[in-house]
């Protein structure tokens, strides 16, 4: 009798969590997919998968799903500006849609490059009788690559959940 009791209040529960989200809604779990979607029913992996016929379709008009896999996840804007008023760079400038997937970019940047008179900092010699606006026929001048094969910030791998029925 306990053991039913149990499995009717974890159904409960299930049926109550799953009320509470709406179409659309997304989910973070440490749950595997099996697992997430057999307790879950209506949710599925964010991944890339066609949703035709699902009442997420039908409301938003999209045919497929957004591949969130090893994603960072980042909100709309929305309209919002920083604190000047001014429209924040990166997503002001283009019609974002939901879903849609952004490249890396790094900013636009410089790096000083610093030396004394008569130094090798740059491929020749700059001479005390010479205080150049830009050094011109710089070759084969870089900075040494430092760093891993991604830049991330400090994470915890989660799946990501859609409901989508």
């Amino acid at each position: 009798m306990k053991i039913l009791y149990t499995t009717l209040l974890i159904f409960i529960f299930h049926l109550n969590v799953n009320a509470q989200f709406t179409v659309g809604s997304v989910q973070y779990s440490i749950l595997n997919p099996e697992s997430f979607t057999r307790l879950n029913p209506g949710w599925v992996l964010m991944e890339r998968r066609s949703i035709r016929g699902s009442r997420l379709a039908a409301e938003t008009g999209l045919d497929s799903l957004p591949d969130a896999r090893g994603i960072f996840i980042r909100a709309m804007q929305a309209g919002r500006t920083d604190d000047n008023g001014e429209d924040i760079r990166s997503d002001a400038r283009v019609n974002r849609a939901v879903g849609s997937y952004q490249k890396d970019k790094v900013i636009a940047h410089v790096h000083g490059t610093y030396g004394t008179e008569d130094s090798k900092a740059f491929e020749g010699t700059i001479h005390h009788n010479t205080t150049p606006k830009y050094i011109t026929n710089v070759i084969r001048n870089k900075t040494e690559p430092t760093g891993d094969y991604e830049t991330r910030p400090r994470n915890i791998a989660l799946y990501l959940y859609i409901k989508i029925n």
